[in-house]
């Protein structure tokens, strides 16, 4: 019973049992006895000195019984203390739960089977009973195993199924994909053919073409007179070394000068104009890997030979030049283009170095490197009249200046 109210009655054992334990702490000697007998009962019942003894055949949880009606016969005899007012409060969580819940005192299905089993008179009834239920759980058995494996083929056929159905699937997507794959390759093969001949033909053309072009250009040059040759010589990229050769021997200086700028120009040629009568044209030779901008100049409708002033005024106001161009730069016989060279901060040491022999200007020139730009390109005479007529000069320059010879 106390245990059948405590696994359908917990909240109210767990209630009885506190109030059980508040009376029993009212007086200390009687809760020091049920504890005794609460956990030293089971101990005293293993002792090999009580084999034999009455306490030898109490069971644990008799001993846990007795030790809590104990409790409730000390409090109930216990009026002053106040022990009987806390067993009654102990009572009244099992006195409602045995009110309002009749079921907890209804016996357990167990507990009829175990004394339907006692009946001498119902032993064949219960093998019948356990031998059809035996009969009825093997039949569930049989049935389960059916059903599990019909559901198992359903789910194997529509498994297969579903398999066959993507091989099918694939294999047209394949077919299609090797359809479209040729059928690009064949495209792609027929538009580099067509590409391919038509970069023949264009290239068959652009030969013919310029086979043409320097046939009537080698045919043209004999019609021209001396300055259509010279703005052609300049205006044409690419000429023959035939023509060159020939036309180096014109009359005409500027013709020969364009021919010793023109990049076309063999050693050869130039070699033979190095030892040319006129000085522009040797000078040209010297400057023949500059590069067209520096040589040549397309104004009013023509070309013509950029002038040394021009190529000055470049130098002044252009920066981070590339040495091999001032070095090429540097061979010209123009003293003001050499001076300018000479006093630009691209210019190295070794392009320097070959001034060492030149005019007092273009050594003078080298000093005025540490100036700046509105004073170190200027030549003497220009920086004599700077001075007369400026009123505000930096001392410095006026101390640099008196320095110089």
């Amino acid at each position: 019973m106390i245990n059948r109210f405590w696994n359908k009655a917990r909240r109210a054992s767990i209630l009885t049992i506190v109030f059980l334990l508040l009376g029993l702490l009212s007086n200390p000697k009687f809760l020091v006895l049920v504890i005794f007998i609460y956990f030293a009962g089971p101990v005293i019942s293993n002792l090999e000195a009580l084999k034999n003894s009455f306490f030898r055949k109490i069971k644990k949880d008799n001993w846990r019984k007795g030790a809590l009606l104990l409790a409730c016969i000390l409090l109930a005899f216990d009026i002053e203390g106040g022990g009987l007012g806390f067993l009654i409060f102990a009572l009244v969580p099992i006195v409602w739960v045995s009110l309002t819940d009749k079921k907890i005192f209804d016996k357990d299905k167990d507990k009829d089977k175990d004394k339907v089993l006692d009946k001498p008179f119902d032993v064949e009834n219960n093998e019948i009973l356990i031998k059809n239920d035996q009969k009825k759980d093997d039949l569930v058995i049989q049935s389960n195993a059916i059903n599990q494996s019909k559901n198992y083929q359903n789910e194997n056929y529509e498994d297969n199924k579903q398999k066959i159905t993507n091989q099918e699937i694939s294999k047209v997507k394949q077919t299609i994909s090797n359809e479209v794959s040729s059928q690009e390759i064949i495209t792609e093969l027929n538009k580099s053919t067509e590409a391919k001949s038509l970069v023949d033909e264009k290239s068959l053309i652009d030969v013919n073409s310029n086979e043409n072009n320097n046939k009537n250009n080698n045919e043209n040059w004999e019609n021209l007179d001396d300055s259509e040759i010279f703005q052609k010589l300049i205006s044409t990229k690419r000429v023959s070394t035939e023509t060159l050769n020939k036309l180096a021997d014109s009359d005409d200086w500027e013709i020969r000068k364009a021919i010793a700028l023109h990049e076309c120009a063999t050693e050869e040629i130039l070699d033979k104009l190095r030892n040319d009568d006129d000085g522009d044209v040797k000078n040209a030779v010297k400057l023949n890997k500059l590069p067209k901008d520096w040589k040549f100049i397309f104004e009013d409708e023509k070309w013509d030979f950029v002038d040394d002033d021009l190529i000055v005024e470049r130098l002044k106001h252009r920066k981070n030049l590339d040495p091999n161009f001032l070095n090429i730069l540097s061979d010209s016989s123009s003293e003001d283009i050499k001076r300018t060279i000479a006093a630009h901060p691209d210019t190295n040491q070794k392009i320097l170095s070959k001034f060492r022999n030149e005019d007092d200007e273009v050594k003078e020139a080298i000093k005025y490197r540490q100036l700046g730009d509105e004073w170190k390109y200027l030549n003497k005479n220009e920086i004599a009249e700077k001075i007369k007529n400026s009123n505000d000069i930096d001392e410095k320059i006026l101390e640099f200046f008196s320095k110089s010879p």
